[in-house]
């Protein structure tokens, strides 16, 4: 790509490359060389340019073709806009206790869509229970790994054991790094986690292999420790679109609108609907709320079983106790099986918890159970604290279990590894006595894991587990992902509503665009008494400044977009609601007409401002080459941010991609002196290319002429006679040069620049072929982030058989 240019021979410096001087040669000395290439024999004759009649049906064809491509991503952004206000119609049609009547189907598509009504329908409440267990768990992770060494094997989860059934609500608790994270990860089938497992993991007593697992939880609910939403969107905005992602493309439009205003009434949400979700950045909803809103999100499939890590982190105790209050109504009126961790709760959430998974240092089990049996558990042991000193029940269960450390020193709950936003302070004498009874425990060496291990509640524990293997339940349904083409449309709309739900911005950047390219026109229409001489000088110099501006801005609008796309893409990539495919392709088509519009507003302000080619075959071609070039760096700018983790980093790497491009691109430096070891900048740099095919189409053929007689007359001539006579006798006498008005100078300074023969097709084949290299790197970058940083394997699959019958791990 790029068309390299023919080069005049050279007895001297690289083969196919004239010689190196120490410097840059001078225009004396180029115009010299053309001399001696018209007047020499030894030179071989050079290829001529195309006639001007061809080059013009040539352009006019290549610009008619490419507008037919470019019409293809403008047309499917105009049918993406006509379903996002049908979407929008649906919105507003539907009341929150108003359904119309469904569609007429076929018999087979009714019952397709009823069984699929059934498992994640819009009226329905009630979803399949699933019975949660696992026995024998164990974790590793490799800590300490470099390219040099293996590292050393951490064991994080240690002989694990759980029965999780429906209708009930589970807390998971320990000291921090215990491995309740580890845990909940692990049990949620999810793949960003690294690390070797082993035990057996059960769905309604059936045992599966670790990719039918992870199939199956794919589809239940998974809400992560971190919120990440958009923060420009609406609450409502948020779910229609996450509904358009999840639920199968078989229910009507109007069926998964109703599906978010019931799941916004679960929530409590309702109120908040037309409200924007917010962030650091502009002000949104409540923390509680964008808990809430997580919960919503995953509420949507109708999951059988809800997983929620640390949900009451960094919320007041009154916004914790009404979260809870909710997952503990969503679990006994929907028969689902809900499990979160928690660090300390007060004693009105522990009596939201129907079970309670206890957990040790080291990744070891406590007490697995009722909550009732757990604090009757506990106080048989001889742990030296007496339950009646305690009002709160989760008091006593955190100093028997030693789950906050701070309080032996300060009588105060540790806020750094609270949930809630208020202290919880013991009584004193209460307190002395648990600091008493831990330090008695460990003389005598206490070992509340030992004690579960060998207790007969585990024993019990593990007799059901047994038997819901011998009895296995119906296994949970999973809706099928949705089309390719609808989760395209889907995010094109998305970020299309994020668009119009701030048109200030937009014009702002267009404003921009229109101020700037003023600037640059009227910098270089400025008049000059050497007007023959300069003109090629101020055209090529504006066009290179022009697409470098242009370049510029895409990467300064795009790297923010991406990096506030990922961790939205990489949870709905974990819930298999999208694919990257679909998202590359989708900013494509969101990117393109952008692209179109900004080199229409630039080219017109180019074209207004300065004096460039005015045939209208050359201008469509500006058009239409600037418009792909400005598409093919948005490629790379994608290629860049999907492959780099930090945006900081991204800027970077751009900023030295353009810069090297701009340099050794055979503006700055003509390509007789480019490094070799910099020359792929000169053909693979999507801006050097670019300013490269617009110059040749605008200097080509035939703007710029002047007659032989105008150079002995021009000011140039009387201050420069000598230069003039000799500039004259060799421009004159150079071949394909002489028109019916003089002779052509823009084809003298693509000479001086080596690009006389360079065909702009070529450079334009070369642009898309660069941009689609770029899209399909991008989605490769994707893909290897996703694998490097999901590498969770079993370590011994044919244990399997060994522990599903219980035996204890070796």
């Amino acid at each position: 790509s790029g068309g390299r240019p023919n080069l005049v021979h050279s007895s001297s410096g690289r083969e196919g490359r004239p010689g190196r001087g120490p410097g840059r040669e001078s225009t004396f000395s180029v115009q010299t060389k053309l001399g001696e290439e018209q007047s020499g024999d030894t030179q071989p004759p050079e290829e001529k340019p195309l006639p001007v009649e061809m080059d013009l049906k040539i352009s006019m064809a290549v610009s008619a073709l490419s507008a037919g491509l470019m019409f293809f991503p403008l047309a499917f952004s105009a049918w993406g806009v006509y379903k996002y206000r049908n979407l929008y119609r649906a919105v507003e049609f539907i009341e929150p206790h108003n359904r119309p009547p469904k569609r007429t189907l076929s018999r087979d598509v009714e019952l397709a869509e009823r069984d699929t009504v059934r498992m994640c329908g819009a009226n329905e409440v009630e979803c399949a229970p699933c019975t949660l267990s696992f026995a024998h768990l164990d974790f590793w992770v490799t800590v300490g790994a470099t390219w040099r060494k293996k590292g050393t094997q951490q064991h994080i989860l240690r002989d694990v054991c759980g029965y999780f059934k429906p209708g009930t609500v589970t807390a998971v608790m320990g000291p921090s790094g215990c491995g309740k994270t580890t845990l909940l990860t692990l049990l949620s089938g999810r793949g960003q986690t690294q690390g070797e497992w082993q035990g057996v993991r059960l769905l309604n007593g059936i045992m599966l292999d670790q990719l039918a697992y992870q199939n199956v939880l794919k589809c239940q609910g998974y809400v992560m420790q971190t919120d990440t939403f958009f923060e420009d969107l609406t609450v409502l905005d948020t779910l229609l679109y996450g509904a358009l992602l999840r639920l199968p493309e078989r229910l009507s439009l109007q069926d998964k609108v109703q599906r978010v205003r019931t799941v916004l009434a679960e929530v409590g949400l309702s109120d908040v609907a037309d409200s924007l979700v917010g962030g650091p950045a502009m002000k949104g909803i409540s923390g509680g709320q964008r808990r809430r809103l997580s919960i919503a999100l995953e509420l949507l499939r109708l999951p059988s079983v809800l997983l929620l890590d640390e949900p009451t982190s960094g919320l007041d105790a009154t916004t914790s106790l009404k979260l809870c209050q909710t997952l503990s109504t969503l679990a006994h009126d929907g028969n689902r099986t809900i499990i979160t961790t928690i660090h300390q709760p007060r004693s009105e959430i522990w009596n939201t918890f129907d079970q309670v998974l206890l957990m040790a240092d080291g990744g070891r089990t406590v007490f697995c159970g009722e909550t009732a049996s757990a604090v009757t558990h506990l106080s048989k042991l001889d742990t030296g604290i007496n339950l009646q000193d305690y009002e709160n029940l989760a008091d006593f269960v955190i100093d028997a279990v030693g789950l906050d450390p701070e309080r032996e020193t300060t009588g105060r709950s540790g806020l750094a590894d609270t949930d809630v936003g208020e202290e919880i302070e013991l009584p004193v004498s209460a307190h002395s006595e648990a600091v008493s009874a831990q330090r008695r425990g460990r003389r005598r060496g206490v070992d509340l894991a030992d004690v579960w291990a060998k207790s007969e509640e585990r024993k019990a524990l593990l007799e059901t587990i047994k038997a819901s293997m011998a009895d296995p339940a119906a296994m949970p349904l999973c809706v099928a992902p949705t089309s390719f083409i609808h989760q395209i449309w889907v995010m094109m709309a998305r970020r299309g509503r994020r668009t119009i739900l701030h048109p200030k911005a937009a014009l702002l950047l267009y404003a921009q665009i229109f101020v700037t390219g003023l600037v640059i026109g009227n910098a270089f229409s400025y008049p000059s008494d050497y007007d023959w001489v300069n003109k090629p000088y101020k055209i090529v110099m504006f066009i290179f400044t022009m697409s470098s501006y242009s370049m510029v801005l895409q990467y300064l609008v795009l790297v923010p977009e991406y990096f506030s796309d990922f961790p939205i893409l990489s949870a709905e990539r974990a819930n298999g609601s999208c694919g990257f495919g679909a998202y590359i392709l989708s900013c494509f088509l969101m990117e393109t007409p952008r692209a179109v519009w900004q080199s229409a507003v630039l080219l017109c302000l180019s074209y207004g401002t300065t004096d460039l080619n005015p045939e209208p075959a050359y201008v469509g071609f500006a058009f239409i080459c600037l418009t792909v070039g400005v598409c093919a760096w948005q490629g790379v700018v994608a290629m860049c941010a999907c492959a780099v983790s930090h945006m900081s980093t991204v800027y970077s790497v751009l900023f030295m991609i353009l810069g090297l491009g701009t340099l050794f691109g055979g503006v700055m430096l003509n390509y007789d002196v480019i490094p070799p070891y910099f020359l792929w900048a000169y053909y693979l740099s999507v801006p050097a290319i670019t300013a490269r095919a617009l110059i040749i189409n605008d200097m080509l053929c035939c703007h710029l002429t002047v007659s032989c007689q105008d150079m002995f007359t021009s000011s140039f001539s009387k201050d420069m006679r000598g230069t003039a006579v000799m500039m004259q006798t060799q421009i004159c006498s150079i071949p394909d040069l002489r028109l019916d008005n003089g002779a052509n100078i823009g084809y003298v300074a693509l000479r001086m620049l080596r690009w006389h023969l360079s065909s702009k097709y070529q450079l334009l084949l070369a642009l898309i072929g660069l941009g689609f290299m770029a899209r399909v790197f991008a989605y490769v970058c994707l893909r290897a982030r996703e694998r490097r940083s999901s590498r969770l394997r079993e370590r011994q699959p044919n244990l399997a058989a060994q522990l599903s019958e219980f035996q204890p791990p070796p």
